[in-house]
């Protein structure tokens, strides 16, 4: 089982009391611990007030009694996603849609195209990963950064393999730090020249990803610990080709549902070929493990 935080500002830099495991433990305690009485009250189910809250924090279980109540074979992580966190990305279809001003969040920013400078330096949030005390930091790949061009022009699979060598670079830090990586081959991030041509809802698009996919992997299968193909890819697709909010922000013909039908069986189909794939090729991969992120919610 996997309990990750994503990294998605550079607010980690502005927060020391992150490089233990402090913050993490306060975190499960408030999340998991917490007893329901310190929320509500017993009559109308009303909020309890903070001096209430913070009472019944005090006398709870300690945070290393709830880390020792999980399993053995239970690891924090940390999570990035290269959109989030990756500066100067070639031809990057996020900020592109963003500047069509089609996310509102991007319009409300000062800075809005300042991102971490996890691509030139990595090492100062993967040494914060680090001194947390967490045991896998899970990092993804930009297709768009190592495919820029269309592959009827560039060619099919990775086309920039300097960009390549340094993602094994990083996964080489990530390890060199004592943690494991997990690696994520789709965080909601489509290449311009797919964004142009509607990405997952063209047919063609699944051979792309396959072909880039498992360039990836087999340049890479030495210094990642646990492959995931697609981040979430419901929301996606329910964000991307249903309401239109995510590049490229269009519906097939036939409207909402099919687009969604449609394009969740295409991503589902691209999983398993990988899968199959990669599970084909065990003498290549080593303790092999592929599985998909999904977006799981919990509420008392």
């Amino acid at each position: 089982a996997i309990l990750s935080f994503k990294l998605r500002s550079g607010a980690l830099q502005k927060a020391p009391a992150l490089h233990s495991l402090a913050m993490l433990r306060y975190a499960l305690l408030l999340q998991l611990i917490v007893p329901s009485r310190a929320l509500r009250s017993e009559t109308a189910g009303d909020a309890a007030p903070l001096s209430d809250l913070s009472s019944s924090i005090a006398v709870g279980p300690s945070p290393d009694s709830v880390l020792a109540s999980f399993p053995k074979d239970f690891f924090f992580g940390l999570a990035t996603a290269a959109a989030h966190v990756e500066e100067a990305a070639h031809g990057d279809s996020w900020v592109r849609f963003a500047k069509q001003g089609q996310v509102a969040a991007y319009k409300n920013q000062v800075n809005p195209d300042v991102r971490l400078k996890f691509w030139s330096e990595p090492e100062v949030e993967i040494d914060l990963a680090a001194a947390t005390g967490v045991t896998v930091f899970r990092l993804g790949v930009e297709w768009g950064r190592l495919v820029p061009k269309h592959p009827k022009e560039g060619g099919m699979g990775v086309q920039d393999q300097e960009a390549l060598k340094r993602y094994k670079e990083i996964c080489q830090m990530v390890r060199a730090r004592g943690m494991k990586v997990m690696l994520t081959l789709f965080h909601h991030a489509l290449p311009s020249w797919s964004v142009d041509e509607d990405g997952w809802l063209q047919d063609e698009t699944e051979e792309y990803w396959q072909t880039f996919a498992r360039d990836v992997a087999l340049e890479l299968k030495d210094e990642v610990d646990y492959w995931v193909t697609f981040n979430e890819p419901h929301v996606f697709v329910l964000l991307t080709y249903c309401a239109q909010l995510w590049p490229p922000g269009k519906q097939s013909h036939s409207g909402a549902c099919p687009s969604y039908v449609n394009t969740i069986r295409k991503m589902e189909h691209a999983h398993r070929e990988f899968y199959l794939w990669a599970h084909e090729s065990s003498n290549t991969f080593t303790n092999l493990q592929v599985g998909v992120a999904h977006n799981v919610a919990y509420n008392e």
